[in-house]
């Protein structure tokens, strides 16, 4: 979940399974997103209509565009899906955003509108594959239009970003403008959905620290790169040895330390505090230590360790 933060199914799919048009409101004025069923009971919602009327809108009054936006994109989506999601204050802060730079927004929408039957098959795909190790059924993917606002980080992840809103629900940002992107969106996919298993079993007997986000980031890649051995995710190899040895040494004293702000600063490098996603590789290398030293262990059981247990078992413990 990059915003904790956390993103190829055979041709068979398309002819038994058509987009229906549905909604989650009873105005029958309100926007009807379009929403795939997918043959195992998943859902895939595309929500780039809530973006197009937001862009007509402000078109027409550019000066309020902050509050159209808040109207068109962000009350009504989070209203409609996410008001009971277990990371909703999250998935309202993600939303809650306006979008400043519009100047390619209708092109984006227009590529996620192109690209829907691929993304379809892809998404389908890809949830196949993660249930080969771990069961959470019933999964809805919401689908997001890029913009020029999060380009650069989109475009640094291969066009895909993703967010975990809960147990049964994943966000995906998706700008298939970048080379990458379906190779990226089926790694997002089995990243997320570690991350939505991992809610369901164990959210509420963990508490949230600086350990707990690094292995919970550590555990969703190592368990993509699992299922996708051969994708390369720059989240995960972003430090030289040496800067990763500092980087712990700097924060191994801090990790029961329950800011919000310190993590995002030790897994994102905000502001220059930190390497850029440092946290993440970080936390990548915690898990692939204790898995290498415990060959054995399965995903379902090493998903299900906790986070001190994680580090116990790794070689960081004596770093």
């Amino acid at each position: 979940m990059r915003y904790i933060l956390a993103f190829v199914v055979g041709s068979f799919l398309c002819a038994c399974n058509h987009p229906t048009k549905q909604t989650a409101n009873k105005d029958k004025n309100a926007i009807q997103p379009t929403i795939y069923a997918t043959p195992a009971g998943d859902k895939i919602v595309f929500l780039e209509d809530y973006y197009k009327a937001y862009y007509k809108a402000m078109k027409a009054n550019y000066a309020n565009r902050d509050e159209i936006y808040e109207e068109q994109v962000h009350e009504p989506i989070f209203n409609n899906y996410f008001t009971k999601s277990e990371y909703s204050q999250l998935v309202g802060s993600k939303l809650g955003t306006p979008i400043k730079d519009t100047t390619l927004l209708e092109k984006y929408i227009s590529a996620v509108i192109y690209n829907r039957l691929e993304m379809e098959k892809i998404i389908t795909s890809a949830l196949a594959d993660c249930r080969k190790y771990l069961e959470n059924d019933s999964i809805t993917i919401y689908i997001l239009p890029s913009n020029q606002d999060v380009y650069m980080v989109t475009d640094g992840m291969g066009g895909v970003s993703g967010l975990t809103a809960g147990s049964k629900q994943i966000i995906l940002t998706i700008n298939p403008a970048i080379d990458k992107w379906k190779e990226m969106l089926s790694y997002n996919i089995a990243h997320e959905f570690n991350h939505t298993y991992w809610t369901k079993m164990d959210i509420n007997k963990t508490p949230w620290n600086m350990l707990t986000y690094l292995v919970f980031e550590g555990r969703a890649d190592s368990y993509a790169h699992l299922i996708y051995p051969n994708t390369v995710c720059p989240w995960t190899k972003t430090l030289p040895a040496d800067e990763e040895e500092a980087l712990w040494k700097r924060i191994k004293s801090q990790l029961d330390n329950t800011s919000i702000a310190f993590q995002y600063s030790v897994m994102f490098g905000v502001r220059n505090e930190f390497p850029y996603w440092g946290g993440y590789t970080l936390g990548y290398h915690i898990v692939q230590s204790a898995l290498k030293n415990h060959p054995g262990l399965t995903p379902e059981e090493w998903t299900n360790l906790s986070p001190e247990k994680m580090l116990a078992m790794s070689d960081y413990i004596s770093k």
